[in-house]
């Protein structure tokens, strides 16, 4: 992975991060709760993945339709 792949990657777990960070902030107020800085990172980290796994799905079946 080059470097700007690298620093592209950190700024994009950042932004999830932040924005997960963001949805438990109100999830929280809404419904009387604190979530744990462990929490967010987990859920974000998790997030993250999921979200690289779905871009290889999208990937994987796109080629397949375009080779068709």
């Amino acid at each position: 992975m080059s470097a700007d792949q690298d620093e592209t990657r950190q700024r994009l777990k950042a932004a999830v991060h932040f924005t997960v960070g963001r949805l438990c902030q109100k999830l929280g107020e809404n419904h009387r709760r604190v979530f744990s800085r462990q929490a967010i990172a987990a859920i974000a980290e998790t997030t993250f993945r999921q979200c690289g796994l779905f871009s290889k799905t999208i990937k994987a079946l796109g080629k397949k339709f375009i080779c068709q």
